[in-house]
């Protein structure tokens, strides 16, 4: 299976990223990857395109709470 990968657009907060990461790393496996290249993070993970997203939202509406879209861009 190839990994699933999804990127967003946010500020350059690293309080925020660090939110996210922690509510990530709080999850099961399988472990979801992040990286910062300038103001988007990418997440990757071996998994389901549709699982990866899921988790990633959850993990943005943790961080940002539920106005998170006002925040955040998805990238195509």
């Amino acid at each position: 299976m190839e990994p699933a990968r999804i990127a967003f657009a946010l500020p350059d907060d690293p309080e925020l990223v660090a939110r996210v990461a922690a509510t990530l790393s709080a999850e099961s496996a399988p472990p979801v990857e992040i990286a910062r290249v300038g103001a988007v993070l990418a997440f990757e993970c071996d998994t389901w395109d549709v699982m990866l997203k899921s988790r990633v939202i959850r993990a943005l509406e943790a961080a940002l709470g539920p106005d998170w879209q006002a925040v955040v861009q998805p990238l195509a």
